[in-house]
């Protein structure tokens, strides 16, 4: 008789197994650029050199921001009020979890809607969770948002702009991960620490 196994359980296992690979030498993880719904992207991708507003109203290159950090990101904006409040709740649940020695760690929400969300409407809209010091909100010129968008999702169809999707960025400010829609908290966790080589 077959046995079926879980899909959380299954897509655990693939995890696991692939990131394993993470210290094989680059050439031994060679493979063609893919942009499938969710998994691993090979090769990474590198993001593209712009600046971000943040919600002290600063302007920072958002490279420099996240070289020599791990990073988890999602994209949202402030007047959405479908996925969004639902995102936030979610990068605050990651939030709680981070150890507070884990300082090679953040959390970014990249607003999709640059002419709306001013550094106040970004503050107030992450206060509504809960503010933590890995936790950034940040907005791109509107003009580098067709890259950020190619970067993260490939193709755009239509006005789909953004969704569930968490984006995992290494130490060297590459795109080498995309979860599946709305994943767990301990999942985002697990995949920041599994790229760090600790366990949760």
């Amino acid at each position: 008789m077959a046995i079926f196994e879980p899909d959380a359980m299954k897509r655990r296992r693939q995890f696991l197994g692939q990131a394993a690979m993470l210290s094989l030498p680059a050439w031994a993880q060679a493979a063609p650029p893919s942009h499938d719904p969710f998994g691993f992207i090979r090769p990474p991708r590198r993001l593209p050199d712009i600046s971000v507003l943040n919600s002290a109203n600063q302007r920072i290159a958002l490279q420099r921001l996240m070289k020599g950090k791990l990073t988890a990101a999602q994209l949202m904006f402030t007047g959405c009020s479908a996925i969004c409040p639902l995102q936030g709740a979610l990068f605050a649940a990651v939030a709680a979890k981070v150890p507070s020695q884990d300082k090679d760690l953040q959390l970014i929400s990249l607003s999709i809607d640059p002419l709306t969300d001013t550094a106040a409407a970004m503050r107030q809209w992450r206060e509504q969770f809960a503010a933590h010091p890995l936790w950034q909100v940040l907005a791109p010129r509107e003009q580098d948002l067709p890259a950020i968008l190619a970067l993260l999702k490939g193709e755009i169809v239509g006005n789909e702009r953004h969704s569930g999707n968490i984006f995992l960025f290494d130490r060297q400010a590459q795109f080498v991960y995309k979860t599946a829609e709305m994943p767990p908290a301990s999942h985002v966790l697990e995949m920041l620490h599994g790229f760090a080589g600790r366990t949760v």
